[in-house]
């Protein structure tokens, strides 16, 4: 019995890591992608979808070859659940002040880097 317990705990916890590993636009090991999967901007976690305000010089220095943690530094955690383990696309949902343009002078964009099977963008 206790060796049955044991096998089906170890089912669970592999079926339960098994979603803790997503990339819904399957990136080949080159980091290129076939078809761009965007995910709701409703689903996004920073609460009510809100989404942030980047200033353009942190998206302009993103760059090929950065790690993730470089991406961290200039915009901060990804804003939707990628995953947990060997993830490599962050997804993002951006505002931008416009004057004049989108709604109420706010221009909302999403944003999705992807990185190689090394993990560099």
């Amino acid at each position: 019995m206790k060796r049955h317990t044991v096998k089906l705990l170890l089912l669970a916890v592999v079926a339960a890591l098994s979603g803790c590993h997503q990339n819904p636009s399957h990136p080949e090991n080159d980091g290129s992608i076939k078809e761009v999967v965007w995910p709701s901007p409703k689903r996004a976690k920073l609460g009510t979808g809100l989404g942030v305000f980047p200033t353009p010089e942190s998206i302009s220095l993103l760059n090929n070859g950065m790690t993730k943690d470089q991406v961290y530094i200039l915009i901060g955690s990804p804003h939707f659940d990628e995953g947990l383990f060997r993830v490599r696309e962050w997804d993002y949902l951006l505002h931008f002040r416009t004057s004049g343009y989108g709604t109420h002078g706010v221009t909302t964009c999403q944003l999705k880097i992807i990185y190689n099977s090394d993990l560099l963008v």
